[in-house]
């Protein structure tokens, strides 16, 4: 098979969703931030979970990313 036969034969297989290739990087990009935030995150409440003073905050970082991982339809992991 020639390159031009491989190159039609995968445009007819390959097609986009709806949307165009742009908007399907852009909600890529958008997912990758949230992954970064949740290992982020997880990283914080760690690295907090011994400490008093973090309670509060650490509670707020803990629903944070419960809510990210209900947005990319995840399974919840304990973070510790």
């Amino acid at each position: 098979m020639a390159h031009g036969e491989r190159i039609a034969a995968v445009s007819r297989v390959a097609t986009w969703p709806e949307g165009s290739p742009e908007q399907l990087v852009d909600t890529a990009i958008s997912h990758l931030e949230k992954l970064r935030r949740v290992v982020m995150l997880e990283e914080w409440i760690r690295s907090a979970e011994n400490d008093p003073l973090l309670a509060g905050t650490c509670i707020g970082w803990q629903n944070e990313r419960q809510r990210l991982i209900a947005e990319l339809h995840l399974e919840p992991t304990d973070a510790h």
